[in-house]
This record gives C-alpha cells, sequence and structure tokens, in this order.
C-alpha cells in the first residue's frame, strides 16, 4: 500500500510540479490551496506526511503548524512535516515545531525534495 501525502501549496504550476515529482515517487497525494482547508483534510484523513509551504490565503504555516501543535490531540500527534518557502530566514522557526522534520528553501531541486520527503517517512515511526 503506498503512503499519502498530503501537499498544501497555493501556487497551481509549484503543486502539479510536486504533484507529479510524488506520484512518480509512487505515493499516493491530496492537496490543498489554501490554509483553512489544511485541518478539515488533517482530520478526515490523516497522511503519512504533509508538505507544508509557508506563504498561504486563508491560514499560513506559521498558525497552522502553531494550531496543530496546540490543538491537535492524539490524532495529529504523530503527523510529520516537511516545510518548503521562500523565506530562509523562517528555517529555525520551523524546525521548532515538533511535527517538522526538515525544511527546503525555495527554489529547491526536485532530488532535494525527494530527499526530505523520504527521510521524513522514514523517521520515527507513529501509531495509527
Amino acid at each position: 500500500m503506498s503512503q499519502t501525502i498530503l501537499l498544501v501549496e497555493d501556487d497551481a504550476d509549484m503543486r502539479g510540479l510536486l504533484v507529479r515529482q510524488l506520484k512518480d515517487g509512487g505515493y499516493k497525494v491530496r492537496t490543498c490551496d489554501n490554509g483553512a482547508d489544511v485541518l478539515p483534510a488533517l482530520y478526515d484523513e490523516l497522511p503519512d506526511l504533509m508538505v507544508l509551504d509557508v506563504m498561504l490565503p486563508g491560514m499560513d504555516g506559521l498558525t497552522l503548524l502553531s494550531t496543530i501543535a496546540r490543538e491537535g490531540g492524539p490524532k495529529l500527534k504523530g503527523l510529520r512535516v516537511v516545510v518548503i518557502s521562500a523565506f530562509v530566514t523562517s528555517e529555525q522557526t520551523f524546525l521548532n515545531f515538533p511535527h517538522v522534520s526538515s525544511f527546503l528553501a525555495k527554489p529547491f531541486e526536485l532530488s532535494d525534495f525527494t530527499n526530505a520527503v523520504k527521510k521524513a517517512l522514514g523517521n520515527a515511526d507513529r501509531p495509527r
């Protein structure tokens, strides 16, 4: 059974590129194009990994991670996240969240993206 990744990216071109990359890697991919849709999507079906852009309409990535950490409860406790952002200066802020396994600064190489996804999925086991 393939692993599921929730890709949260508002830029349609970037979202399309990353969806293709993930599907080519054998992953099942669900998408959200704004932050407001993420929490319902997580509670509906917890993915094996979430790839999260920072600058999003509806709710930005920082607010979203803060909300997950504060209100996620047991269901979201094992969620793993790869953060992607053009704001490199925010890397340490995001790596302080327990759910975040890595941070990629845009623009990034697709090979670096694939490696970050593989690394995040290979980290800590989590209850299902």
